[in-house]
């Protein structure tokens, strides 16, 4: 089953796309290990063949199956810190930006997912996926569930379906090989430099299979090249294949090709639905293995595919552990590390290892699963901008060596994670010492301590001079941090200068706004609050727009308009009046607005249409103006929202056609085309 809960035929040209139910082909170290552990359970002495099946049954139910899954979530930080600025954007846009902040790196011990994959089930719940564990019953996991882990977007709830048909597959995966500048033969690659990269483009020609390496090759080079699109679609490819769409296959998918492909598509699916019905058919897949494990002779290895993240970190959540973690704050995965998951796994672990279960839990009041995605408060991150710091191409504990603090990779790491941190490392008093929730804690080790390991392989005679470096050095920092005490210090007074500055201020909005603020527009009636130039806006509507979070008045627009039709500078230009626009529009059955303002057009260079619609969103009203160009014939939609480039900007162009089109009759003609390559060359 593929991650829409529907069979594909998966046969298609070379990439060997596994059905979720059945074994997929692996990378050449797993197919390894399979084979050992196969040759492992077999006893190749036994004469009687009884015996030979009671020791080989004896071997199965004392080892469990070897567990793996291609869910890597640092795969994702790591191709996350390689994008470019307009490729964050567009990811931004497409409603996964917290994958660009998330901090999740792994999962600590694999043997927690064969214990939740083993207490999964999707048969008796319509909602979602059930975890049920002895003498608890944890709610479904539904979309919302995965909202909250995850925080993927729901688009406009568009569903995703895959392409069944075998001819047309095999052109998706050699679109996505066009794409990926993968030619049919290694003799027709262009030179590459870099022996490694060479060597992974050469593989990924002859054997056809894409994998996250090469991805973020193409990912680099089309950095350097500035290939937006190129760009974010690897990011979507490697986020598909390692987090979101996980299957059993150690390379790219047809799935996952699909899904990653069209970036218009992206941002109209439901990913909510799309990852529980993965997660579904990841259940049923497991159970199907299971039932293949536990007879004689049965597989050396299982996989678990699906997005294993949303089981893991949802259980966790509902764990009463020591630390009492904030559960609170969404999406999960900028909220773990793996520090963080390590800790609470062992801490829930029973003493045989295979049990996951020595915590209480949660009632879901406590969680943030009791309220909608939309209502929890979101994580704070620290969004590092400029370049980051690259990690080195290694998954985290495959070389410990290199396993380094999460700030000194680039990554980001939200503050609670980063407390956690520092108790671990320097101890309880450091966290005293850092006072408030939110500050700052730095831990400066003595220089002495810091470059002992470079002194010592120094000539001793060199020691003394090397000493006093070290202590000239060391007095510079303490100077540093002197002053960011004084400038602490300093803090208070300026605080009360700033509040002795709004005082006054802060009793005229206490007095005419907040206290009228929760009052009925009967107590206030029609009674005219502000009149300049014979526009008016009444005291109920005035206080309305003034609230905190309050909309400006349309007032505000009407009486800047007014003001620039009186002023020398404007008498070239022609704004129209709220009343001519409504007449245009069609909103209102009182005429001779549009004769009277638009009657002299002689020397007129353009005219300015201020245009009050419904917002795209449906969230509220919503500001264009239309400026057309009389001397070239030309008009221009100007956005109070910022587009995020040229797709983006047409796009608004587009959706605000509809209204805008009915001037043409004025005598203004324009093409649509004309339009959006104006406003294009203006958007960016």
């Amino acid at each position: 089953m593929g991650p829409s809960g529907r069979e594909g035929s998966g046969e298609e040209v070379n990439l060997e796309v596994a059905n979720m139910g059945e074994a997929a082909s692996t990378e050449e170290g797993d197919a390894d290990a399979i084979k050992e552990d196969e040759a492992a359970s077999t006893e190749e002495g036994d004469a009687d063949a009884t015996k030979e099946g009671e020791a080989s049954t004896a071997e199965v139910e004392m080892k469990d199956p070897k567990i793996h899954t291609r869910s890597s979530p640092n795969s994702v930080i790591l191709a996350a810190q390689e994008l470019s600025s307009d490729a964050r954007n567009v990811v931004i846009t497409a409603g996964f930006e917290q994958l660009l902040y998330m901090s999740l790196e792994g999962f600590g011990n694999r043997e927690i997912l064969r214990f939740l994959m083993n207490n999964t089930h999707t048969e008796q719940t319509s909602e979602g996926v059930e975890i049920k564990i002895e003498g608890s019953k944890l709610p479904p996991i539904t979309e919302n569930v995965v909202a909250h882990v995850v925080g993927v977007p729901e688009g406009s709830g568009e569903s995703l379906e895959f392409e069944q048909d075998t001819k047309k597959q095999g052109e998706i995966k050699k679109a996505v090989h066009n794409l990926l500048k993968l030619p049919d033969s290694v003799d027709d690659c262009e030179p590459i430099a870099d022996e490694k990269k060479r060597d992974r483009k050469h593989k990924t020609i002859m054997n056809g299979k894409i994998g996250v390496d090469y991805l973020r090759d193409v990912m680099e080079e089309a950095k350097e090249t500035k290939d937006v699109e190129l760009e974010v679609k690897c990011f979507f490819f490697i986020a598909f294949h390692t987090l979101l769409l996980p299957e059993k296959d150690g390379y790219l998918t047809l799935h996952q090709m699909q899904a990653g492909m069209n970036l218009a598509r992206i941002q109209r699916i439901n990913w909510r639905k799309v990852l529980l019905n993965h997660l579904k058919d990841g259940v049923k897949s497991w159970w199907k293995s299971q039932a293949k494990s536990t007879k004689p002779g049965g597989v050396a290895s299982v996989y678990i595919s699906g997005p294993v993240t949303v089981l893991l970190l949802y259980y966790l959540d509902f764990l009463k552990s020591k630390s009492e973690s904030d559960v609170s704050q969404t999406p999960r995965i900028c909220y773990y590390g793996e520090s963080m998951v390590t800790d609470l796994v062992q801490e829930t672990m029973q003493k045989d290892g295979k049990r996951f279960d020595n915590l209480k839990f949660r009632t879901t009041e406590e969680t943030c699963y009791s309220r909608s995605y939309n209502e929890c408060e979101k994580v704070k991150v620290q969004k590092v901008s400029g370049k980051q710091k690259k990690n080195k191409r290694t998954r985290l504990g495959k070389n410990k060596g290199e396993k380094g603090d999460k700030e000194e990779k680039g990554t980001h790491v939200n503050p609670a994670v980063r407390r956690k941190e520092v108790v671990k490392r320097y101890g309880e008093r450091a966290e005293k010492d850092s006072g408030a929730k939110n500050d700052m804690v730095a831990h400066i080790p003595a220089l002495e301590d810091f470059v002992k390991s470079s002194i010592e392989h120094m000539p001793r005679y060199l020691h003394s001079d090397a000493i006093k470096i070290v202590k000239q050095n060391h007095s510079s920092i303490v100077e540093m941090y002197e002053k960011i005490m004084k400038t602490q210090s300093q803090m208070p007074s300026k605080m009360e200068s700033l509040v002795d500055r709004y005082k006054d201020l802060d009793e005229f909005y206490s007095k005419h706004i907040m206290s009228k603020a929760d009052w009925e527009q009967k107590h206030f009636g029609n009674k005219a609050a502000v009149d300049i130039n014979g526009i008016t806006i009444s005291e109920h509507d005035f206080v309305k727009s003034m609230k905190l979070n309050g909309w400006i008045s349309n007032f505000i627009v009407d009486v800047q308009c007014s003001i620039w039709r009186e002023e020398e500078e404007w008498k070239d230009k022609i704004i129209l009046s709220q009343s001519a626009v409504n007449e245009l529009l069609g909103l209102t059955q009182i005429r001779g607005y549009v004769e009277k303002e638009l009657s002299n057009l002689a020397k007129k260079k353009q005219i300015f249409v201020p245009i009050l619609v419904r917002a795209l969103d449906g969230s509220g009203l919503h500001w264009y103006l239309l400026v057309v160009d009389i001397e070239n014939g030309i008009r221009y939609i100007l956005d109070s929202l910022p587009s995020r480039g040229t797709r983006s900007a047409t796009e608004t162009v587009k959706l605000s056609y509809d209204s805008v089109v009915k001037f043409s009759y004025a005598g203004l003609s324009f093409t649509y085309n004309r339009c959006c390559r104006s406003l294009a060359l203006n958007g960016q």
